[in-house]
């Protein structure tokens, strides 16, 4: 897929179902009810983000949950403006973190970056247990 604008869409996508995952876990058997609200993606990332792991410790970290924001926003624009253009300078408004900076992301093609951001944030979606500690990592 070299299109940007499927690409966008694509990570959308597949964040909204690790949503519905992280949903499945949360409520467990409550879950279905949940889910047949169609709850829309908004819906779904403030719910999951409203809940901890532990004391503290956030399903999904701020970064992560900020990043995926303005993906929504991004979404929602792709999806309602026939001209709408993805660049280099969006996806580095992607990187809340300030993983990346603009300069070194227009080394690249803007496909490539948007592989690279998929490859970041959707495995960030999932808090894991640190093998050594069993500290709980986000």
């Amino acid at each position: 897929m070299t299109d940007p604008l499927s690409l966008v869409l694509s990570v959308h996508l597949l964040s909204e179902n690790i949503l519905d995952e992280l949903i499945q876990i949360i409520f467990e058997e409550k879950s279905q009810p949940i889910l047949k609200l169609r709850l829309n993606y908004s819906k779904k990332l403030e719910l999951v983000s409203s809940f901890n792991i532990a004391s503290g410790i956030p399903v999904i970290s701020s970064d992560i949950l900020g990043s995926l924001r303005k993906l929504n926003s991004f979404r929602n624009k792709l999806a309602h403006k026939f001209d709408f253009e993805f660049t280099n300078k969006m996806l580095h408004e992607l990187y809340v973190d300030g993983l990346f900076d603009l300069d070194e992301l227009n080394e690249n093609l803007l496909c490539q970056n948007l592989y690279n951001y998929a490859l970041i944030v959707l495995p960030g979606m999932f808090p894991y247990i640190e093998e050594d500690t069993g500290s709980i990592c986000i």
